[in-house]
């Protein structure tokens, strides 16, 4: 009996982990899509790429606290902060809707940062 629960316990484990690695796939290659797209590289508003390629942005929001996981994650170890990281924390914002404690920012790095002391807060 023990040995069915720890099996199936590893099983969800596995399932799991296989599951956080396939958002983590689908988001980047939504974020690519929306980065890349030839339509808004004339423009230098984020708005303009997420609503040039809007069912990429919809499927990254349809993840929910699992692609909030991701981004946040993602953001913390990004070396960068551009058009893509200003996404992903748009998207983070959108993805906890009231729940979000950052109600003005300009770069990723303010609300990442401010999501974080909120989280402290608590």
């Amino acid at each position: 009996m023990k040995i069915r629960l720890l099996f199936a316990g590893f099983a969800l484990l596995l399932f799991l982990t296989g599951c956080a690695k396939d958002i983590g796939q689908a988001i980047e290659a939504d974020l690519l899509t929306i980065t890349t797209d030839t339509k808004s590289q004339a423009s230098s508003n984020p708005g303009v790429y997420m609503a040039n390629q809007q069912k990429a942005y919809d499927d990254i929001i349809s993840y929910g606290d699992a692609g909030l996981e991701y981004l946040v994650q993602t953001l913390k170890s990004s070396e960068s902060s551009g058009l893509k990281e200003w996404i992903m924390a748009y998207a983070c914002a959108e993805i906890l809707g009231e729940q979000n404690p950052v109600k003005q920012w300009a770069t990723s790095e303010e609300w990442l940062s401010g999501y974080e002391l909120a989280k402290l807060q608590k």
